[in-house]
């Protein structure tokens, strides 16, 4: 497993400390830029659906000691966070209702391929930073698992 080098100028480690929304959207958008230059298209689609699982990284939430890392096989940094070619969207939520305090999350997609080492890094990770999206009850669970469930016309 090759971890993604931090191209970003130190960007990638200001989300240790600023995990904010705006911060983490000019970053996934950053990204997505560099995937389009380097490949010279804008999609890369088979025209069939992806097979891996959907996981959340909280921000803040991790304790910084390496679990998750060394049991992923360094699939996960020592902050639990997924590999940032594998982010996919940034999810925000009301702590609660009157607060205005928002919990900013990242969705990142692991492919078949790398669930294993996934799995692996989430069963060590007591702090609660990373969830498979299938082990909550929630619409988005519902949303994200129709874009990844085997066609039965294909």
């Amino acid at each position: 497993m090759i971890r993604d080098a931090d191209a970003n100028g130190g960007e990638f480690e200001e989300l240790e400390s600023d995990f904010s929304a705006p911060l983490l959207d000019a970053f996934l958008e950053r990204m997505s830029s560099a995937r389009e230059q380097t490949l010279g298209i804008r999609e890369v689609s088979t025209g069939r659906k992806p097979k891996g699982r959907f996981l959340i990284h909280r921000f803040g939430r991790s304790l910084s000691t390496g679990e998750a890392e060394v049991s992923s096989r360094f699939f996960y940094d020592v902050l639990d966070r997924p590999p940032a070619s594998l982010w996919v969207e940034t999810l925000t939520r009301a702590v609660s209702i009157d607060s205005g305090i928002y919990e900013v999350a990242l969705l990142a997609f692991v492919p078949m391929t790398c669930v294993a080492l996934a799995e692996s890094g989430r069963a060590a990770c007591p702090s609660g930073s990373l969830l498979f999206v299938d082990e909550i009850d929630c619409v988005l669970r519902g949303q994200l698992n129709r874009l990844i469930k085997a066609d039965p016309s294909t």
